[in-house]
């Protein structure tokens, strides 16, 4: 009978016409039938009997597939799609209107690239991910790792630059293999809510090791948020206030320890940048600088009346490719600045939005990964672009040509969860044994 049940699962999978589908519905399938074959079993019937009724109850093999091949099919996303080419193509205008010369060619094999590695990571698929979610996580650290040690060792000083630079942009996806590794700890109780705190800071080890400030408040921010949510949501299997609240006072104690610790550092850190005037020649320079030249800017068009004065602030300006958004608003006035950041927001509140209503948990994880990451990153170097400077951060998709492949490629990822939304399932975890307490109760007479 074991025959015709694969015989019948067969059938119905030739009417799906998605391939990711067929397995995952015929999973779902066979266990279905198996339980209606137990409970025709508990009935009285014969093994046999009980088989061909399960499947007299399923209905016809060619109907039922056509059915769920009308419900299960991909979900285009060709809205965000486009949004996020768009704006990939507006940045890479900009860069090539403020960018130096020999960068033009660059500038379009990167619009290029992206755009593969968005539709390669829009075709993914993700249950893959949640398969090898420990591995990606410990692979990740240990190639991260080997880089850091690369970067350092002198025999190999020739090749730093390259080194630094990879190791800049796979830091980028940690939050990403941070939410793989919530996703491997979750349904573990208090181990795996404890495994899942501990498992952010070998990611922000490495992001010191870089040194950059900015990557190090992206990944723990990001962290800390996905951590607070999925302990909200009661994905290890704890009382959601009890979980919620010890991440909360974990977060805050380590939060606090940090500011204790460095307090005079970051207090004048803080200071300098909501007032660079106080140090104008060193600290405050760069923030001194943007603030003076967005100072009377006009809506549209730009304050400069003389080309060597615009070629005074491109260099000073694109100097360094962080500060690329001010010099749009110093060439072209407020409103360009304005409508890249606001169309940059609306995309990241889509991800964010439609993220919260996924039902699978490590799908919701990843968009919420990179909707936050990217988040966070438009707030700070829009802040800084405005003359507010606490360290250095790229605006997504603008500051150079490498940012915006791997800025595409996580969007694609976001996009890939959406598209295959119809098929996400959770994979079964065994629930943690618990230790049994027996009470020996003596009596004396």
């Amino acid at each position: 009978m074991g025959e015709q049940v694969q015989a019948y699962l067969k059938t119905v999978q030739e009417q799906i016409r998605w391939k990711r589908a067929r397995p995952v519905l015929a999973l779902e399938l066979e266990q279905h039938l198996a339980d209606q074959t137990e409970a025709f079993q508990a009935e009285g019937q014969d093994k046999d009997t009980a088989v061909r009724l399960a499947l007299e109850d399923m209905g016809d093999p060619v109907e039922l597939g056509a059915e769920l091949d009308r419900v299960h099919r991909p979900r285009p996303q060709w809205g965000l799609l486009g949004l996020t080419m768009a704006l990939a193509a507006v940045c890479g205008f900009l860069r090539f209107a403020l960018g130096f010369r020999y960068s033009n060619i660059n500038i379009f094999f990167a619009l290029g690239l992206g755009t593969v590695a968005m539709l390669g990571m829009y075709f993914l698929d993700i249950s893959r991910l949640a398969k090898y979610s420990l591995r990606f996580y410990v692979c990740t650290v240990i190639l991260c790792i080997s880089l850091a040690w690369a970067d350092q060792q002198y025999f190999l000083s020739f090749f730093s630059p390259f080194w630094h630079s990879l190791f800049l942009y796979a830091a980028l996806f940690f939050p990403v293999v941070y939410a793989l590794w919530v996703y491997w700890c979750r349904d573990k109780r208090w181990i795996g809510l404890a495994l899942s705190w501990v498992g952010l800071f070998p990611l922000c080890v490495l992001c010191v090791c870089l040194p950059r400030l900015s990557a190090v408040i992206v990944i723990l921010g990001t962290g800390f948020l996905i951590l607070l949510h999925a302990a909200w949501k009661g994905w290890f299997r704890l009382s959601r206030l009890k979980g919620f609240m010890a991440v909360l006072l974990a977060d805050a104690a380590f939060v606090g320890g940090i500011l204790w610790r460095y307090s005079e550092s970051i207090s004048k850190r803080l200071q300098i940048a909501l007032h660079p005037e106080l140090d104008p020649m060193e600290r405050g320079y760069y923030g001194f600088q943007i603030q003076n030249a967005l100072r009377n800017l006009p809506l549209l068009g730009s304050s400069v009346e003389t080309n060597g004065d615009i070629y005074d602030y491109h260099y000073f300006l694109c100097s360094t490719h962080d500060f690329r958004l001010t010099f749009t608003a110093v060439r072209w006035g407020w409103i360009p600045l304005l409508l890249l950041v606001t169309a940059m927001a609306v995309l990241i509140i889509c991800l964010l939005a439609r993220g919260l209503r996924q039902t699978h948990r490590l799908g919701r994880m990843i968009v919420l990964a990179v909707g936050l990451t990217m988040g966070l990153r438009l707030l700070l170097s829009t802040a800084m672009n405005l003359g507010v400077i606490l360290f250095s951060v790229s605006f997504p998709m603008l500051n150079g040509n490498t940012y915006t492949v791997v800025d595409m490629a996580l969007i694609g990822l976001a996009l890939s969860v959406f598209r295959g939304d119809s098929i996400a399932r959770e994979e079964f975890t065994p629930p943690p044994r618990r230790i049994r307490r027996i009470r020996l109760m003596v009596e004396y007479r």
